[in-house]
């Protein structure tokens, strides 16, 4: 923790001692806010509804309505946003603007914590600390259960010195990550500090966050005159409070001197590949995207690089702002009149919708999600790398600082964006759901079933649950969702699970890498897989899986998956009382006549959450029918 900052947050927010049976030596965290993105939330409020949880226990918690949300203001368009806003969730109106831009604007504040399930927001450059999660904790904490945390890994990054006329924040957060690539490291948390943080304005600091944000790293910086500023022009006085950035003498710290930062261009696919723009000098460009992450100092700054120029013929430059506040400002200002006259449409609504196309661009502040689904080569670069390439139509070193950008005095937050609450409403489909005889069930005895599934090596839960189109529609929806399971690996395997009511999956080694990796064990557990059986998991797997009530055993290497196959009838005895930390099973191949020896590292938290039947049961006290195994 070199400078203190998320230690700061957490202590603010732990509790000595929790007396339900958990770790006693892992702290437990109170949260603030909970952000759930447009994959997760879906998925988030199926859980809640199974449960029974009738209103979030955490506020402010914000939704991310995803597409398909348009449309009128006040009557969301699917039975999921519906019932989110009765379980008390903020969506945001059609046309208010980014989710995380409106968090940052309205909720972001110091020395607060938020749970992040999906993209991370962009708050720290407000001093406040989020931390990654996925749709089964942030379920388990709106339901009212606590968050347990691993502590983060922290770099301390110490700043000297002032940006130049022709670099920004993202220029700064594009030479960390190649640092970070270059040096091995692996933080999960970003902490800066030193005399240099005071000379950056916090819409630099902003679009710094952001940018590591979508590389998954929290950028936190301190709290002080400069955010207070912030909070004030936001009519926010109150939410201001002092954080410093002091030196611990704990962690590693980097020395960064802003003046030797130059402007950089990096593939979007590849953030820590960047390289100075003058590497690639002269690539032709078509499109300029300028996102929702921009603030209104970021596009009066774009604004002033024209200064009476027009963008070049043959490219399309685009700004889709990211909230009404900011195209409030856009259009009381004459940023809008200087870059209409230098030919740059200002729109809002969704970026999906103005990035189709195989051009190549440049784009600034645009989340990537929106982009990485089209067919156009995408660098990312700062604002005046964006403005140069759109004045000459190729990736050009911006020169000069531009006209001076002299920002207005400006007033509070106006319009409310968020849908109005709405009672909750149970459609045939929903009920249909909570009254489904699979899902997950307390670990209550022996269990015995077939071996439903045998799975290869290296599984990327994008084959185990594949994404698309159809998918989307049923994120919300878990029996359906659970009916796309295997499905293009295994296409029989939702029916067999039916037919047998549960079962175990056998695999190979580093099953689920990447993501959905909630989804898919949430999956599991619908179609009642009491066990998932293999060589090894894929980093935060084995999490999911017990989150969702499903047991991560391993094969050892007399219990190879050759051993077991498809069809056979397998046993579990002395469950739950066998199911002990550090202490192997047996399982009974009937089939077949052998015994296999089952390893685990679950830890005595996990084992209880099993029993439970996962953590909603765990955290909520409210056990799933214990007589359905």
């Amino acid at each position: 923790m070199a400078f203190g900052l998320v230690q700061a947050v957490l202590e603010s927010h732990g509790l000595e001692r929790t007396v339900v049976e958990r770790s006693p030596d892992v702290g437990i965290r109170l949260v603030d806010q909970v952000l759930l993105g447009s994959e997760q939330a879906p998925l988030v409020v199926a859980l809640l509804r199974r449960a029974g949880i009738e209103s979030a226990c955490v506020s402010p918690a914000l939704v991310d309505p995803g597409c398909g949300s348009d449309g009128d203001e006040d009557e969301p368009a699917t039975d999921w946003r519906r019932a989110a806003l009765g379980l008390g969730l903020l969506v945001p109106r059609p046309g208010h603007g980014d989710l995380r831009v409106l968090h940052r604007e309205r909720l972001a504040a110091p020395g607060r914590l938020a749970l992040c399930a999906g993209r991370l927001a962009a708050c720290g450059a407000l001093g406040m600390l989020a931390l990654e999660t996925d749709a089964l904790i942030a379920a388990a904490v709106l339901a009212g259960g606590p968050f347990v945390p691993e502590e983060p890994r922290v770099l301390g990054v110490e700043l000297a010195g002032a940006l130049t006329p022709v670099t920004g924040g993202v220029d700064l957060a594009l030479a960390l990550l190649a640092r970070l690539r270059e040096a091995g490291e692996a933080p999960e948390v970003l902490e800066l500090g030193g005399a240099g943080v005071g000379t950056l304005a916090m819409t630099e600091r902003m679009s710094a966050a952001w940018l590591l944000g979508e590389a998954g790293l929290l950028a936190m910086f301190p709290s002080d005159e400069v955010t207070r500023a912030e909070l004030a022009a936001l009519g926010r006085d109150q939410d201001w409070r002092r954080i410093d950035a002091v030196r611990t003498g704990d962690g590693a710290v980097w020395n960064v001197e802003l003046e030797s930062l130059e402007p950089r261009v990096a593939p979007l696919e590849d953030l820590a590949g960047s390289v100075p723009a003058s590497a690639f000098a002269g690539t032709p460009v078509e499109r300029v995207m300028v996102g929702p992450a921009a603030t209104f100092a970021d596009l009066a700054r774009f604004a002033a690089r024209f200064a009476g120029q027009r963008v070049h013929e043959r490219v399309e430059c685009t700004v889709v702002v990211g909230s009404r506040t900011v195209l409030d400002r856009v259009t009381a200002s004459d940023v809008a009149q200087r870059l209409a006259a230098a030919g740059v449409r200002v729109t809002e609504g969704q970026v999906a919708a103005h990035a189709a196309g195989s051009a190549t661009g440049l784009c600034f502040g645009v989340p990537h999600e929106a982009l990485a689904s089209g067919r156009a080569r995408w660098l990312v670069a700062g604002v005046e790398c964006c403005a140069a390439a759109a004045l000459a139509g190729t990736v050009t070193r911006p020169e000069g600082g531009g006209e001076p950008v002299v920002l207005e005095a400006r007033g509070g937050l106006q319009a409310d964006p968020w849908r109005p609450g709405a009672a909750m409403t149970r459609t045939p489909g929903a009920a249909a759901d909570r009254t489904w005889s699979g899902g997950p069930t307390a670990l209550c005895g022996p269990l015995r079933g077939e071996v439903l599934a045998v799975l290869g090596d290296e599984l990327e839960c994008a084959r185990l649950l594949a994404p698309g189109a159809r998918l989307e529609g049923l994120r919300g929806r878990l029996r359906p969702l659970a009916g796309q399971l295997l499905a293009g690996i295994d296409p029989g395997f939702a029916e067999r699970a039916r037919e047998q009511g549960g079962g175990f999956v056998v695999a190979g080694t580093g099953f689920a890498r990447g993501e959905p990796r909630a989804a898919v064990a949430v999956c599991l557990a619908e179609w009642s897989v009491r066990a998932v059986l293999a060589r090894s998991y894929a980093p935060g797997a084995v999490q999911a899986l017990v989150h969702a009530g499903v047991m991560p055993l391993r094969l050892t290497q007399k219990g190879r998956p050759g051993l077991l196959e498809r069809g056979d009838e397998l046993e579990l005895p002395g469950l739950p009382e066998a199911l002990v930390p550090a202490q192997p099973l047996t399982a009974r191949n009937l089939t077949r006549g052998v015994h296999v020896t089952l390893q685990h590292d679950l830890s005595a938290r996990d084992i209880a959450v099993l029993r439970a039947g996962g953590l909603l049961p765990f955290v909520t006290g409210r056990a799933p029918d214990a007589g359905r195994r």
